[in-house]
């Protein structure tokens, strides 16, 4: 079975294509003209130059697959509004309409909880916890925060997805990880975290309830599958 994974060359795209090689699948990569291969087995795996916020290079490199892995996004703490718009939100619809023009009826798109957003509570929040995206940082009445970008980008993508799955028939899934660490995190997150701790910085959490919610990089790979 011939599949279509976008963001193949970053942290969990990466972790991805291994195991679906080892589950015998086909694998076609969607790759930029810039990314680094350094992390993918490239003699076995179809490697597709494209961009998804191109929806040719989309429609082109996902012809014959059957199913769709879409784990590409601008994923940071900062950056332009711009970018996180048109690669997450922009990208995605780009993927969705290439996906019925090819007859692709499966969709995996790996969003985040937060999604959910940072409010404080003690229990877990269920699928049907309503979108808090926005966070209401320091002076956010003032000032926009770009913090707050990456989460609401992933919003309004989940959205179109479920949108457009539902008037054209797409079986989707959403899949929104924790804090993802483990190996070929890129320093970033967790490891960032982590290391900035050893390091003797100092933080400062407030109350007895904040908990930081990680999961491991290979467990959410078992969960795609």
């Amino acid at each position: 079975l011939k599949v279509f994974v976008t963001g193949g060359n970053g942290f969990i795209g990466s972790h991805l294509i291994e195991a679906l090689l080892r589950e015998n699948y086909e694998v076609a990569a969607l790759i930029r003209k810039v990314s680094n291969l350094s992390f993918l087995p490239v003699d076995k795996i179809s490697l597709c130059e494209g961009d998804v916020r191109s929806y040719d290079s989309c429609r082109i490199s996902m012809r014959g697959c059957k199913i769709i892995f879409h784990a590409a996004s601008l994923t940071s703490d900062w950056g332009r509004k711009e970018d996180f718009y048109e690669i997450n939100v922009e990208g995605t619809k780009n993927i969705l309409r290439a996906a019925k023009e090819n007859n692709i009826k499966h969709i995996i798109l790996i969003s985040t909880a937060g999604v959910l957003g940072e409010r404080n509570t003690i229990v877990a929040k269920s699928e049907e916890f309503p979108y808090e995206p926005i966070t209401p940082y320091f002076l956010h009445r003032l000032f926009e925060s770009g913090m707050n970008y990456y989460r609401h980008s992933k919003m309004l993508a989940e959205k179109e997805a479920i949108t457009f799955s539902k008037d054209n028939g797409l079986c989707l899934t959403i899949i929104r990880p924790v804090w993802v660490y483990g190996p070929l995190e890129f320093h970033s997150g967790p490891y960032e975290f982590c290391k900035a701790l050893i390091s003797g910085y100092r933080f400062f959490p407030v109350g007895e309830n904040n908990k930081l919610h990680v999961i491991y990089v290979k467990d959410v790979i078992k969960a795609v599958l």
